[in-house]
C-alpha cells in the first residue's frame, strides 16, 4: 500500500524559510573571521600568578576559552563552587596608569546590534564580543544597588555593585565589548533582581587584566572586597 504525503503550500514555505536559516547559520559560523574559538580547561600561568598563594589551592578552571585574536577568557571556581571568578588579559596600545585609563559611569549603553559575543558564566551570561580588542581607554557603566568604587589607584581600579547591568566600551566607542545583564537570572529568585559583582582592573607589570567576581547562585553571598582577598596584589 502506496501513502501520499500532503503538504500544504504554507507548510512548504515554512520547511524552505528553515532551510534557509539554518544554512545562513551554517554559512556565517564557517565565513566569520571572529567566530573561531578553543576551548579547554588549563589557565595561563600569569592568570594564576594574580592570586595569593594560600588562595590557589582553593581555585578550580571551569572552562579557558580564546576567540580569535583575543587572549584567554578563563572562568574559576571558589569557595565550593559558590562563587566564581572570571579573568581576561587586554592588548594595550601603550603603558598606561589605571587612574586615568579607565573611567565609570552609572548609564545604560549596550550597543550589540550586528556583533557576536560569546556568553561565560555560570548564573548570569558575561558575553564578550568577538575579534580584536586593542585598548587605549576602558569606559565601564555599572547600573544597579550600593554601587561604589573601592579603589583607585595607578594599579588597580576597583568596583563594588548590586548590578542589573555593566558594560564595557573601548576607547570612546559606543560599541559594547564586555556586558552583563542580571535581571533575566535574578528575577526569579530576588525581589530586586539584582545580583552582586567585584568588577576589577588590575596591572601587574605593562600588562592589565579584567577580574569579574560573582555568585554562582543566588541565594549566595559576595561581600564587598571579597576579589581584593584573592589577589596578590604589589604593596
Amino acid at each position: 500500500m502506496k501513502y501520499k504525503i500532503r503538504i500544504s503550500k504554507w507548510q512548504l514555505a515554512g520547511l524552505i524559510i528553515l532551510l534557509f536559516f539554518i544554512t545562513l547559520l551554517i554559512y556565517n559560523r564557517g565565513n566569520n573571521p571572529n567566530y573561531e574559538f578553543k576551548s579547554g580547561k588549563k589557565a595561563p600561568d600569569e592568570y594564576w600568578s594574580l592570586f595569593r598563594t594560600d588562595i590557589k589551592p582553593k581555585l578550580s578552571v571551569i572552562q579557558s576559552l580564546t576567540l580569535k585574536y583575543q587572549n584567554p577568557i578563563v572562568e574559576f571556581s571558589y569557595n565550593h563552587g559558590e562563587n566564581f571568578v572570571e579573568v581576561l588579559k587586554l592588548d594595550l596600545k601603550g603603558n598606561y596608569s589605571l587612574d586615568s585609563l579607565v573611567t565609570l559611569s552609572n548609564l545604560k549603553k549596550l550597543n550589540t546590534n550586528g556583533l557576536t559575543y560569546y556568553p561565560v558564566g555560570p548564573l548570569f551570561g558575561v558575553f564578550y564580543k568577538t575579534g580584536k580588542n586593542t585598548v587605549s581607554h576602558i569606559d565601564l557603566n555599572l547600573s544597579g544597588e550600593s554601587t561604589k568604587t573601592l579603589i583607585r589607584n595607578k594599579s588597580l581600579v576597583y568596583f563594588y555593585s548590586r548590578f542589573d547591568e555593566f558594560s564595557i566600551n573601548y576607547n570612546y566607542s559606543d560599541i559594547t565589548v564586555v556586558y552583563s545583564n542580571s535581571n533575566k537570572a535574578a528575577e526569579s529568585a530576588l525581589d530586586n533582581g539584582s545580583l552582586p559583582i567585584d568588577i576589577m582592573f588590575l596591572k601587574k607589570g605593562k600588562d592589565v587584566f579584567i577580574v569579574l567576581m560573582s555568585v554562582t547562585n543566588a541565594k549566595y553571598q559576595l561581600t564587598s572586597n571579597q576579589l581584593y582577598d584573592l589577589i596578590d596584589v604589589e604593596k
